[in-house]
């Protein structure tokens, strides 16, 4: 049992030794256009997401995504929702100074409505593959979409669940500094 807690005290030091955490994030904007009994309608919508997070080694990270997304719909009925979404990153290939990896984040999310002044929690899990550009030693470029997700919002008598597969059901873009 000794030898085992030796090996494994080992291992992990052997991990942090050579890990290294990152900073960064990713800015966008986006804009939806409907048109429903012709009339039609274009909301925006501005995403700050903020990004830290440990690389144990080539392969594993961990880290945590946080940020506010604000759609702007008019008439007073704008929409904010605050995400805080810890994930689990595997980087499955690396190509000269791209690196492709997947993420499984689990996000909670609270939703304010400013018409009606409500404001919800809800949760979603995800599956988010992208890639990792080095540009410098200490700087990368990042571009993730989310393939998979599954959502639940509301309150009991007014759930939402979504299922959500697609090709990417979102797009993020960001930069990232590793110490």
């Amino acid at each position: 049992m000794k030898r085992l807690l030796t090996v494994i005290t080992w291992m992990l030091v052997a991990m942090a030794a050579h890990a290294q955490f990152y900073a960064g994030g990713s800015l966008g904007v986006t804009t939806l256009s409907t048109k429903q009994d012709g009339t039609s309608h274009t909301n925006a919508t501005y995403i700050i997401a903020p990004e830290i997070g440990f690389r144990f080694n080539r392969i594993l990270s961990a880290g945590v995504s946080g940020g506010v997304q604000y759609t702007v719909i008019g008439g007073g009925d704008d929409i904010a929702v605050y995400d805080l979404s810890p994930y689990l990153r595997t980087t499955f290939a690396h190509v000269s100074r791209v690196h492709f990896f997947t993420d499984v984040a689990f996000s909670y999310q609270r939703t304010h409505s400013g018409a009606y002044d409500t404001s919800v929690n809800g949760w979603a899990l995800s599956l988010n593959p992208g890639l990792l550009v080095d540009l410098s030693k200490h700087v990368q470029l990042m571009g993730r979409a989310s393939l998979f997700q599954y959502a639940q919002s509301g309150k009991d008598e007014y759930k939402v669940k979504q299922t959500g597969f697609s090709i990417p059901t979102a797009l993020a873009i960001g930069v990232f500094y590793h110490f």
